[in-house]
């Protein structure tokens, strides 16, 4: 009896599926930096939505809600000859609602944060006017750690960062890349999502907070450009909230902005 030869169908499919087990293979393979890229005259928009919820209420009372809704305009200004840049982060709009009651924060458009890292991407100078207390929350909602070396996917990484001139206030990091994510209905591209835990104890206006922050980002493979953020921090306290969890969601805007006229 005769042994049946595959047919052609049979032979396309375990090509394709061969195809696609070496494509799979190679992106395990691949490295990529997580390190953002600027380029001058970059533009981009983002919605931020932050909820801050308090862990004790006194006796009687339902415990505190707070929600901001923020739309901000981030700006790469410069991109230096040494590789430092200038980053402006201009708050276009912020609504507040308090245990449901909305009103919108006076002087939106006026809350301007001008900031300039240097080449690794540390900050070194820091100003800010307008609305200055909704800075810090809104640095707390983006990835600000700075990874020394490429990841392979799957691959993690544990940092010690210091925090401040106290090299007791430190934070215990680990950075996972998770997976190389596909262009989808809510993915305009391909993306890099990357899982990032810090523990740490840092100083606070009511004493040191021991925080537990948790973060997944997804970013473009090419530059690292920021798509969106979901995150949750437990420790903070709050000025007349007290011990509260903060949770949060960050969202890149389709902008209408020219494209850089320089690439460095």
């Amino acid at each position: 009896m005769k042994a049946r030869r595959p047919s052609s169908a049979v032979i396309a499919a375990l090509l394709t599926v061969g195809a696609l087990a070496a494509q799979s293979a190679s992106a395990q393979e691949a490295s990529y930096s997580l390190k953002r890229v600027y380029r001058q005259g970059e533009v981009d928009r983002y919605r931020t939505i932050i909820h801050v919820e308090q862990q004790t209420a006194p006796a009687g009372s339902a415990p505190i809600v707070l929600v901001m809704t923020l739309t901000t305009t981030e700006t790469t200004r410069e991109v230096k000859p040494d590789g430092g840049v200038v980053l402006e982060n201009r708050l276009d709009s912020a609504v507040v609602s308090l245990n449901g009651k909305e009103e919108p924060l006076p002087g939106p458009g006026q809350a301007v944060t001008l900031t300039t890292l240097d080449k690794d991407g540390k900050p070194v100078r820091q100003e800010t006017t307008g609305q200055t207390g909704i800075a810090p929350l809104i640095a707390m909602t983006r990835p600000a750690f700075l990874i020394p070396r490429p990841l392979k996917v799957g691959e993690q990484l544990k940092l010690r960062l210091p925090e401040g001139p106290e090299t007791a206030k430190t934070l215990d990091v680990s950075i996972t890349l998770v997976e190389l994510a596909k262009k989808a209905q809510e993915l305009p591209s391909d993306a890099l999502r990357v899982k990032s835990v810090a523990d740490g104890v840092l100083p606070g206006a009511a004493g040191a907070q021991r925080l537990h922050a948790e973060m997944t980002s997804l970013m473009e493979p090419e530059g690292a450009r920021l798509l969106r953020v979901d995150g949750t921090v437990t420790g903070l306290v709050f000025p007349q909230i007290g011990p509260a969890r903060m949770t949060f969601r960050v969202v890149r805007l389709p902008s209408s902005a020219a494209p850089p006229t320089a690439t460095h």
